[in-house]
């Protein structure tokens, strides 16, 4: 029986040919995945909320032309679930593509791509596809495969339907879509393609009402049409591995997420998104960003799988008068680092924390200090509140421990 299955690592898929599917919620990727095995394998989201919250994959191949292949199913970009978010997303991956294993240091040997092509999913209904958000999502998706396997990259439209009317819109859209691929160079080699353009989709209601053999026809068109995509991916296996695994692999031992290419991408966002809320007022949502931004850039990358205990220590370390601050806080906390996952990555036992700790301890004082100072050249008088807030941050680095369960 064919079944989807969450994919804890790339290393589970070892020796296999994997496609990837991308794209925003209800773009149509799980719907996709259904079509090319011409059954409901995975869920595809019909109503309001996305339904996929995990990243998974067929457990049986799918055969093109005698090539076994496995497709994986993602998280949709931009959607309404915790599960969405682009810090919670990076942390995915990161575990997805970081070597396995007990015996795991943050460095690989020599990558093999598994992963061999690539489907960016765009619902060409959607005129916000390329807003803020939609290039965002293009951004994230840049940063974590990288130009070297741009090649085995093919962006398919989605849900054309032959409504005249409604097909000028959507040719619109396209033309938007071609521009913004053609005009950027991290695309070069990508391909743009039309699914179902000339056999359109009927909803799953008005297939039900139509006769059992027009009903097999009609699925056998999308079949047809999922069948023609993998065929094209085929031509151009990807020949390097992604950019978060050479990023992983060749970083530091002790790197974290937020030093890998995709990491840096979604703390500028979070930098950007947290002024913005700063600057209207909006001190509770400029708070969780600035927790996150923390969190997620001095979270190790042998530790991803914690980023949601490590945003929430961020959120108490960050504590009152935050709002205060306003962006400086973000610099300055880019320029502090976070010992506690440093002390955590090195498996100290508890019985030497008190010595660990006292050293800690004396180093965040001087930091508080050259905190301070640096707050002062930014803002001036708040400035004093920075190395309050650094003072405090010294303290708590014992019951911060706590909060993410590495005593």
């Amino acid at each position: 029986m064919t079944t989807i299955t969450s994919l804890n690592n790339i290393e589970d898929l070892k020796g296999e040919d994997v496609f990837i599917l991308f794209g925003k919620t209800r773009a149509g990727k799980s719907t996709f995945i259904n079509d090319a095995y011409q059954q409901e394998v995975a869920k595809s989201t019909t109503g309001l909320r996305s339904d996929t919250n995990t990243i998974s994959y067929v457990t049986t191949s799918c055969s093109i032309d005698r090539r076994k292949i496995v497709l994986v199913d993602t998280i949709g970009l931009g959607g309404s679930g915790e599960d969405h978010d682009r810090v919670s997303l990076a942390a995915k991956w990161v575990e997805i593509f970081r070597p396995g294993g007990d015996s795991y240091t943050g460095k690989g040997g020599k990558l093999h791509p598994t992963v061999k092509g690539f489907l960016y999913f765009i619902d060409i209904t959607d005129g916000a596809g390329l807003n803020k958000d939609g290039q965002r999502n293009l951004a994230f998706f840049k940063a974590l495969i990288g130009k070297e396997v741009m090649k085995s990259v093919i962006f398919v439209t989605t849900k054309w339907t032959k409504d005249e009317n409604m097909r000028d819109i959507q040719e619109d859209y396209y033309e938007q879509w071609e521009e913004e691929i053609e005009s950027d160079d991290a695309f070069y080699g990508a391909s743009l393609l039309r699914l179902d353009d000339q056999t359109s989709r009927i909803t799953e209601r008005r297939l039900g009402r139509l006769p059992l053999g027009e009903q097999k026809e009609e699925r056998k068109k999308y079949h047809d049409n999922a069948i023609r995509v993998l065929r094209e991916l085929l031509k151009n296996e990807a020949k390097a591995p992604t950019q978060l695994e050479v990023d992983i692999n060749e970083g530091a031992e002790e790197q974290t997420i937020g030093q890998t290419t995709l990491g840096k991408q979604v703390l500028g966002d979070l930098k950007e998104d947290a002024t913005i809320a700063m600057n209207a007022g909006m001190e509770n949502e400029a708070k969780e960003l600035l927790a996150s931004a923390a969190a997620l850039a001095q979270t190790p990358i042998s530790r991803a799988g914690q980023i949601e205990e490590a945003r929430e220590a961020a959120k108490v370390i960050l504590g009152e008068g935050y709002e205060k601050i306003g962006e400086a806080w973000y610099e300055t906390w880019e320029l502090v680092t976070m010992n506690l996952w440093r002390l955590a990555a090195k498996g100290d036992p508890q019985a030497n924390l008190d010595e660990k700790f006292s050293e800690i301890a004396s180093m965040n004082i001087d930091w508080a200090r050259e905190g301070a100072k640096y707050g002062r050249n930014v803002l001036g008088g708040p400035g004093e509140v920075v190395g309050g807030l650094l003072g405090a941050y010294a303290a708590f680095q014992v019951s911060a421990w706590r909060v993410l369960g590495n005593l």
